[in-house]
């Protein structure tokens, strides 16, 4: 009887174990994946204040994007960015991809995820449509992720002519 019943006992432990340590990584990949979204709602409302705050304290954000690229290291580096806006980049809409999301600790993760993004650059007035990928290592603090490193790529970029342009064209 005494086995038996020592038996069920690390049973149920290990399945509780297990259970819960899968309710852990669905719940982090869940808060990864809103994270994502969340920086998406921010650049398309210009909420910059927002935007900075998914970054951690000691956090590098870097792009080799031509023209456009930029490496900022720390909170306040990326928010002064943000708000100051010293390429005078509008931007006019920004969509993600579903991210992939592998998770490294439990306090460590990495995604990599695409985004199209419309952009008008105020000293020109072009319009570009500019596409890429985002690698990202995330961190976990307090129990909420931050971006630790995001780094973009430019895979491409079209130049969008507004509709009078594109009628004077035919």
């Amino acid at each position: 009887m005494f086995l038996t019943s020592a038996a069920c006992t690390r049973s149920t432990t290990m399945t509780r174990t297990h259970d819960d340590r899968m309710l852990t990584e669905h719940s982090d990949r869940l808060q990864i994946l809103d994270h994502a979204a969340r920086f998406a709602d921010c650049a398309n409302r210009h909420d910059w204040d927002s935007m900075a705050l998914l970054f951690d304290e000691n956090a590098v954000w870097e792009t080799a994007a031509g023209g456009l690229g930029f490496r900022h290291e720390g909170r306040p580096a990326i928010q002064r960015f943000l708000l100051d806006n010293p390429n005078g980049v509008d931007v006019l809409a920004y969509a993600t991809s579903m991210p992939v999301i592998e998770l490294t600790a439990l306090d460590r993760a990495r995604s990599r995820l695409h985004i199209t993004e419309l952009l008008r650059l105020r000293a020109t007035g072009e319009t570009k449509r500019i596409f890429g990928t985002y690698e990202d290592e995330l961190v976990k603090r307090d129990g909420r992720w931050y971006f630790a490193h995001r780094r973009f790529t430019m895979q491409g970029a079209i130049d969008e002519l507004p509709a009078a342009a594109r009628e004077s064209r035919r």
